[in-house]
């Protein structure tokens, strides 16, 4: 089916005219018909590179299949008295129709110039009397009709037809379209604010309340993971995008599978339990410590899984199992929520799409969920099933391979408990700081100089530059969208004279395409925001090591 759909059916507007024309060229060449020959030949040429093009050059493409149909139309319309024939509009029209077809609406405007391009041709042939002198009269006919007119006629109301075939329904996939943005801005609004109002009143509390020091930890772990899950969202929506692309990566790393699912359900967790249901998480006990486990991709999965069982769920229990064998870790999610029909179990994985519409108050989401879900699983080699009834419950099975770390159990350390990083020394260390957010950059000053570092400030890349130009600084850290001058502006005009400064972006835009942009202008490393203190650090301190090895 898809080496059909490959060749013949997404093709078949530039095929069908083309074997149209074939026969007569033939006749036309058996008669003599040389005018007739000449743009056949030009129609022939021009469709079969139209069809040979079409996948490999989208502008190719379009100018070929215009030349084809247009040769395509002057051949009756020149040989058969031109303006003087009263078939003469039909083809005129019919070109118009089946090239805007084939190209699409978006192609108005050429295909309104191609077709003003044909009127001014029939008009010069008309008043220059060059008719009398060409191959007219057909004699070719069916029913007492001229057999090129006919198929000329019956080709324009088929071409006019399936136009308005896919324009009613390229129309409805844009009202659908924009219903299923607004839904999902509306989720994605709600769903954001949640865990923002967390952590605004974490802060709230530790500014205005004395509280114990266990309870002041408690707070602001609590806090961080709220952070780290609102990231995660953001992550979310970012690498539905990649997918779509091609340009998603999640490249297996050791990690202890135990951290990685308390972290992930902690908030979800804390939602059951505040709707008062139980909520259980069972690890098998033949389960490795460390797996090589692509994180992200795992974190997605399971975060839209217990993300939908609680949201789903109004009493009872919901269930995570976690087990692995035979080279294959297994994630289930049970839950006693309203359940799915059998007949809609497959359209849950389409983006966006709810069971009952009417759900869509109660039940917020970003609704992305199982969209995502199902091309990371296959990604990762795995399988997705599921299995529900209806006001019983739904349990939601994910697999996929995953190798063991071949590392003793005495050697790994648990990343849930983690020691307070260590400031590192950075005196001496010249640093400009270029943020044109005040309290990002009021952030990182501190971050700096409680390291030691000696901080300079700058709004936007204009006034960095000129910093840059009459001070020496050991690195420059940047952000990308700034007033005035933006980073990738910046780093292009130090790059003249500065070509040995460490400068380093850090970004909110930082999708693989455009990181790459930025290590093509000059930046030496590239930070994503949020970014973790540690990370900051740890590409500084490389950065002093090399400056300080190489001095």
């Amino acid at each position: 089916m898809r080496i059909y759909q490959q060749l013949f059916a997404q093709r078949l507007y530039i095929l069908i005219p083309l074997l149209i024309r074939l026969p007569f060229l033939f006749i036309e060449i058996q008669k003599g018909l040389t005018f007739r020959i000449i743009l056949g030949y030009i129609t022939v040429t021009s469709l079969v590179g139209a069809y040979y093009f079409f996948y490999k050059n989208k502008i190719l493409k379009n100018i070929l299949t215009q030349v084809g149909f247009l040769s395509l139309s002057l051949s009756p319309i020149l040989t058969m008295g031109g303006l003087a024939d009263g078939t003469t509009p039909i083809y005129i029209l019919g070109f118009a129709i089946f090239t805007l077809w084939t190209l699409g609406v978006e192609q108005t405007r050429s295909v309104l110039i191609g077709t003003c391009i044909l009127i001014s041709i029939a008009i010069i042939h008309y008043f220059s009397g060059y008719a009398q002198i060409m191959d007219v009269n057909d004699d070719q006919y069916l029913l007492g009709i001229p057999l090129i007119s006919l198929i000329g006629s019956i080709t324009s109301l088929a071409a006019l037809y399936f136009l308005v075939n896919d324009y009613r329904k390229k129309n409805n996939k844009l009202i659908d379209i924009t219903i299923k943005q607004d839904q999902f801005i509306s989720h994605l609004n709600h769903e954001m604010r949640n865990p923002l109002q967390g952590i605004k009143g974490v802060l709230d509390i530790l500014k205005n309340h004395q509280i114990p020091a266990e309870r002041f930890d408690y707070l602001l772990d609590n806090a961080i993971r709220t952070t780290n899950h609102l990231n995660d969202m953001v992550n979310e929506v970012l690498s539905l995008k990649q997918l779509r692309s091609g340009m998603f990566s999640d490249s297996p790393v050791p990690h202890n599978i135990r951290d990685i699912v308390d972290t992930t359900i902690f908030i979800y967790k804390e939602q059951a339990h505040q709707k008062g249901l139980k909520f259980k998480v069972n690890y098998d006990e033949d389960l490795p410590e460390q797996l090589f486990i692509p994180n992200k991709s795992l974190k997605i999965v399971l975060s839209n899984l217990t993300s939908n069982a609680v949201k789903y769920t109004a009493q009872g229990e919901i269930n995570i199992d976690v087990s692995f064998t035979q080279g294959m870790l297994t994630l289930s999610v049970q839950d006693t929520g309203i359940g799915i029909p059998k007949t809609l179990t497959d359209k849950i994985f389409d983006e966006y799409y709810q069971v009952d519409q009417r759900l869509t108050k109660d039940f917020q989401g970003t609704g992305i969920g199982l969209s995502i879900v199902k091309p990371l699983i296959s990604r990762l080699e795995g399988s997705i099933t599921a299995h529900s009834t209806l006001n019983e419950g739904s349990t939601f099975t994910v697999t996929f391979p995953c190798k063991l770390v071949l590392q003793s159990k005495s050697n790994l350390a648990s990343s849930a408990v983690k020691p307070h990083h260590k400031l590192p020394n950075l005196a001496g260390t010249s640093i400009l700081v270029v943020e044109d957010n005040m309290i990002n950059r009021a952030i990182l000053k501190e971050q700096l100089e409680a390291c030691g570092a000696s901080i300079t400030e700058a709004e936007n890349g204009a006034e960095a530059l000129d910093l840059i130009k009459v001070n020496h600084f050991d690195i420059v850290l940047s952000d990308i969208a700034m007033p005035i001058l933006d980073g990738v502006g910046l780093i292009k005009a130090v790059r003249q004279f500065e070509p040995q400064l460490i400068m380093v972006a850090i970004s909110g835009n930082t999708l693989h395409n455009e990181a790459t942009a930025y290590y093509d202008a000059g930046y030496n490393y590239v930070m994503s925001k949020p970014y973790n203190t540690e990370k900051l650090y740890d590409i500084i301190l490389k950065v002093r090591k090399r400056q300080l090895i190489m001095s």
